[in-house]
């Protein structure tokens, strides 16, 4: 990571922070900020701002600690590892260090080897009308299904997987279809992405959300991630 810093140092935005410089690098979409402790130069944390779709703006930080050298070299005994903004908590001791002679073999890149460019589907919806009061609402590139039930005076729907945009979706080919009655209740059948990554959407809608008690702190989560994007 230094190595990489020092590579692009022209284009580091450069701070400070308590007794530590800091310099941020935006690398691979993700904005990577190194914190250097001013009295010994070592690396004290490294921060990643990334962004999800689900969850908003992210940070992972990695805190080094308990330094120790070994032929000259520091490193750190102790590295805490926070992820989305503090919900993944780890810890990673190194008990014991020594210096290999030789680098290990890496996994070369074949001659041929090149990315295929993917073509950016443009998002899809087909409505199965099942009886009076359900509707199936398939969605093409994910390949599932929402579920759609109306009621005398509004509408509820069921399952919205993945993203925003394909809540956003739904919403709109919901009102299409049944113009005159609002969305009034949002709900989902598993606690996973696949389910309700498009729920933001609908609470923007002012939907109420349907959920067990032990889910509601997750979805509140989600429902006020801050979104920079």
């Amino acid at each position: 990571m230094l190595n990489h810093f020092l590579a692009k140092k022209d284009k580091i935005k450069t701070g400070s922070e308590g007794n530590n410089f800091t310099g941020s690098l935006n690398i691979n979409n993700a904005t990577v900020t190194i914190h250097i402790n001013t009295a010994d130069s070592l690396v004290t944390q490294i921060t990643i701002l990334t962004y999800d779709d689900l969850y908003g703006d992210l940070t992972s930080s990695y805190i080094y600690s308990q330094y120790e050298g070994l032929n000259g070299l520091n490193f750190p005994k102790k590295i805490e590892i926070n992820k989305i903004n503090g919900k993944i908590q780890d810890e990673v001791v190194i008990a014991s260090a020594q210096f290999i002679n030789t680098m290990p073999d890496l996994l070369p890149k074949p001659d041929d080897f090149e990315w295929d460019e993917e073509e950016e589907e443009k998002p899809e919806i087909t409505i199965e009308k099942y009886n009076s009061n359900i509707y199936f609402l398939y969605l093409k590139q994910p390949d599932t299904k929402s579920l759609l039930v109306e009621f005398n005076d509004f509408l509820l729907v069921a399952e919205a997987p993945l993203s925003i945009a394909n809540g956003k979706l739904i919403i709109e080919s919901v009102k299409k279809l049944i113009p005159n009655k609002p969305i009034k209740y949002f709900t989902y059948g598993h606690f996973h992405n696949w389910y309700l990554g498009g729920l933001r959407p609908f609470v923007h809608e002012g939907c109420t959300i349907l959920t067990r008690p032990e889910s509601k702190e997750y979805v509140e989560f989600i429902a006020n991630a801050k979104h920079s994007q």
